[in-house]
Order: structure tokens, then sequence, then C-alpha cells
């Protein structure tokens, strides 16, 4: 087995603490031609109750274990190990198996239990609530690659998420700077500093797709996703995404201000080129006539757009740098562009606001980044803010009353709603009821844990309905916007704190 280093990678080990009765080594055909000979794949087998018992297969393996619950007493303990090679990943399971589950879950708790005491989670909160907050944050640690800072997407492989997108890593850093986790932000942020890209020029056919010249400036931006050696994800072909270099300059400028004073200098000296590329290649995709950003890549697009979900998020880049440039004492006349730049944003940005149809074409995120953390309104009581706040409100209502079969990203939802309706008790009721679904019937029961996408099911015939959780469990950005709604909820301050200042 220790031969079988020599692949490189990494090796996952399964084993259980009660004994198995039968194992299924089979070919993970994955859509490919099931070839001559390949043992069944554990899904197939596993139909008629019984497994083959074939012992290996070389290749992509679709592997299962039977166990009697009837003999265990009606529940299975499953081991899981990680390790660089095979005889490692195997090792780890046997010792803990020789070590008993009561030994593990001693240890296991010696281990978290002092971060678990760190955590900040408002009074307030209710019993089941603090208990989402923990293993929202806690999911989020076991996707922290240790070596790097970097945070996976989710530590599981339906799909496989082994990646940092900045776009997610800007709330993940916000959320652990509320829970008092701080130094994981510096480690983050420094692999972003380490990952920006400094070419003068790449090649990416996906602009021939809109008729545009395929060459294009990288300088200044990060690759969509990141493995967690910095290396682009499978994203690579999308050439920019504007809304991830643009939180990235709102997280170095948010987390500033968590940095001890002692140690200003020495953050202003790490991250000082970091915003100045990514706010000047950012100016290139301003439009400074109209008011609005030019067409480009905002999320997960392979055709450029330009909708409120990218200008939201460069107005929070540029009143960002701007703020830092006076504080840095970065060249006045370049802040004085980048203040201008925002203040002209952001008056476009509100000419437009009340037009349905710009708001019917917000974007992923354009309606709820526009209130947070978009510099954007004064005063939540303005009459668009009263607009978006009434359709994300309406948009809310629809999901837990099941109008909609499917629903994702309600976390973010309300913890913007939150933070942007205080003193507005006609929303009150609204908030309770989504946090109660939120923590009470959207998580993996027994689990605590949510995936990307929510869908409701209907089970038995009582016609109760539940949420099926899918894509990628658990689904780490789920779970921290949770978090976040919790906090929001009852400190909603610590949260409006972090809106950088309304460029004026």
């Amino acid at each position: 087995m220790d031969n079988w280093t020599i692949f490189g990678g990494i090796y996952i080990a399964l084993g259980c603490v009660q004994d198995i009765d039968q194992v299924q080594i089979g070919a993970d055909q994955a859509g490919r031609k099931k070839k001559r000979g390949a043992p069944l794949n554990a899904r197939e087998d596993a139909m008629d109750g019984s497994l083959e018992g074939n012992t290996l297969h070389v290749g992509p393996v679709d592997a299962g274990i039977r166990i009697d619950t009837g003999i265990s007493g009606h529940s299975a303990t499953v081991l899981i190990s990680v390790a660089g090679s095979a005889a490692e990943a195997a090792s780890i399971v046997t010792r803990a198996k020789a070590s008993g589950i009561e030994d593990l879950e001693e240890r296991a708790k010696a281990l978290w239990d002092p971060m678990v005491r760190q955590i900040f989670i408002p009074a307030a909160a209710s019993r089941i609530e603090r208990k989402l907050a923990c293993r929202s944050l806690l999911n989020l640690l076991i996707g922290r690659d240790q070596d790097s800072g970097a945070f996976v997407a989710s530590p599981s492989r339906q799909p496989h998420y082994c990646y940092d997108w900045p776009r997610d890593g800007a709330f993940y850093d916000m959320a652990l700077d509320l829970a008092g986790l701080s130094t994981l932000v510096d480690d983050h942020l420094a692999f972003y500093g380490r990952t920006q890209r400094r070419a003068p020029v790449a090649f990416s056919p996906t602009w021939l797709s809109s008729f545009r010249f395929p060459f294009f400036i990288p300088r200044g931006h990060w690759f969509s996703n990141m493995n967690t050696d910095g290396s682009p994800g499978f994203f690579r072909l999308i050439p920019i995404e504007i809304d991830e270099t643009s939180l990235v300059v709102w997280d170095i400028w948010r987390h500033s201000r968590y940095v001890p004073a002692s140690q200003k200098d020495s953050y202003r000296a790490a991250y000082q080129e970091t915003v100045e590329l990514a706010v000047d290649a950012i100016m290139r995709f301003v439009d400074l006539k109209k008011g609005w950003t030019k067409k480009i890549m905002e999320d997960d697009d392979h055709i450029p757009k330009a909708t409120l979900h990218g200008a939201s998020a460069v107005l929070t880049a540029l009143a960002s740098a701007s703020d830092l440039g006076r504080q840095w004492g970065i060249n006045g006349e370049k802040v004085s562009e980048w203040q201008r730049a925002a203040e002209v944003l952001r008056h476009g940005i509100l000419g437009r606001v009340e037009d349905s149809e710009v708001l019917v074409a917000a974007g992923w995120r354009g309606i709820q980044w526009s209130l947070f953390p978009a510099p954007l309104f004064e005063d939540y009581s303005h009459p668009a803010a009263k607009t978006i706040l009434r359709r994300l409100s309406k948009v809310m209502e629809e999901t837990i009353s099941r109008k909609n079969s499917a629903f994702a990203y309600l976390g973010e939802q309300l913890f913007i709603f939150s933070v942007s309706t205080q003193g507005m008790p006609q929303y009150e009721d609204l908030k309770i009821r989504i946090l109660e679904f939120l923590t009470v019937t959207a998580p993996v029961e027994g689990g605590d844990c949510y995936g990307e996408v929510g869908l409701w099911r209907e089970i038995g015939e009582q016609s109760e309905f539940i949420i099926q959780n899918r894509t990628s469990i658990p689904h780490l950005w789920t779970g921290i916007t949770v978090y976040l709604a919790i906090v929001a909820m009852y400190r909603p301050e610590l949260i409006v704190s972090l809106r950088p200042p309304i460029p004026a």
C-alpha cells in the first residue's frame, strides 16, 4: 500500500465502528460507457439488498458497504480519514477504531471547545440559534486549508467544491471578524495578496462568445475560483469577475477596522499595492458618462453583463478604496479619481433603481447588495430603498410559504434585510419567521448543515413537507450567511458599521 503514494494526490479511507457484513468496490461510470468485466458499481449492486463482495478495482470507484443495523442497535458509525497516502489514511481509521468512539468524542471536544468559547454569538439568540451559529462557523474551519489560509466552498465532493471563491471569501472574513476569529482573516487575506494576478495580458476564448477581442488585461484581478495552493480552479476560462475583484477591496477595507493600532502600518504596507492594482483594474469598467458599469462578467457568467449586481459591488470597492486611500496617504490625484468615480456611479445607480426593469434584471445579488455592502442609501427610508425592501420581503415570503419549489441564498437575503430594516416594525414578524425557518426547518436534521439549494419535498400521506438540501453539504456559504443573519437580527449595528462611507 505504501507504494501507492507514487501517484500523489489525496487519499480518503472509510471504516466503521460496527462490523461490516458486505462490501462492493465497484467501477464508477460517472456517465462513461461501462467497460467489459468492470465490477458493478455499489449503487446498482445495492438495489437487491445485497452486495457482490468485489474487493479491488483500479480506476474511478463507486464503493459501498452493508451493515446489519438490527444487530448493531439500529445505527452505524462511519469513520472517515484523509491523508497524503493510502497507508496513512487506512492507518488513521484503524487507530481510531481501536481507540473507541468515546475516546474520539473526548478528543474532538478537547480540540473544538476552546474555539467554541471564542465565538461571539449575540446574547439574545435562542439555544437553537446558538447551535446553528456554532455549527456554521465550525464547518467553515473544517473547510480551511491550514497551510495557505484559503477556504473551500465545501469539504464535500457532490459536486467537488474544493475551491476558494473571493466573492464568498469576503463574507467568510466578515463573519470571522464578527465571531472574534480575526487571525484567520489575516491568513485568508494573505492568500488573496499572493494570488492577485500580475500578468499584463492574457487570452480567453470566452470573450469570443460576445464578439469581443479575446485578449484582456488580468493585472489586478483574481481567478474566478482557486485551488488552495493558489492555482486557478475550474472556472479559469472566465477572464474576470468584477464582483470578486471589488469585494476583495471591500474585504481589505473592512478588516482594517479589526487590525490593532500597533499593526496598522504593517497592514498598509502589505495591502496598499493590492488595493491600487485592484482598483486600477476596476476603473477600466466604470462608465463615467452613463454612471454605470461597462459590460463584464459578474458572477459565474460567460457573457458580459452590466447589472445592479456588478454596479453595487464596484461602488462598494470604490468607496472602500477612497477611504483607505485617504487613511494610507495614497497618491491624492489617484484617490480623487476613485472618489469621483464612486460619486458618479452612486448617482447613476440612484437614478436607475426605481426602474422596475433594472430591478427585474438586477443580477444574482443586485437587489440585496444595493442595500449592503454598497454605500448607496444614506437612509433606508429613501423611496428607492423602500421599493427594494418591499421587493426583497416579497421574495422571502414566497420562499417560506412554498410558492417557489426551490430556493437559495435566503440567509444572505435575511441578514441584509435585517440590517436595512431597523426601526421598521412592519417587517419584524417576517424576519422572525424567516429566521425560524432557517434554523428549524431548513437545516439537515441531526447535522445542522445546509446545501447550497433547498427543495420542497412532500412526504407521506399527510401532505407534510420537508426541505431537501442539495449541492455540497455542508455548503459553507449558506451556513455562514445564517450566522450573519443571527448577528443581524440581534446586533444589526455591528454589521451596518462594516459598510464603507457614502461617497459624497
